[in-house]
């Protein structure tokens, strides 16, 4: 996978995200993926582990 550095807003719901991250060399998931994943686990309160 590319390495891809990035920064964005997220907004989800009412709650704005200002996001800036590095990927990792060895991520399997694309970066837009993983920000909304973390953005919607830390809104919704579900820290459930396992693949979404």
């Amino acid at each position: 996978m590319e390495n891809c550095n990035s920064d964005f807003a997220v907004r989800l719901g009412r709650t704005t995200f200002i996001v800036c991250i590095k990927q990792s060399q060895t991520a399997k998931k694309p970066l837009e993926r993983i920000i909304k994943d973390v953005c919607r686990h830390e809104v919704l309160g579900d820290f459930r582990t396992g693949k979404s």
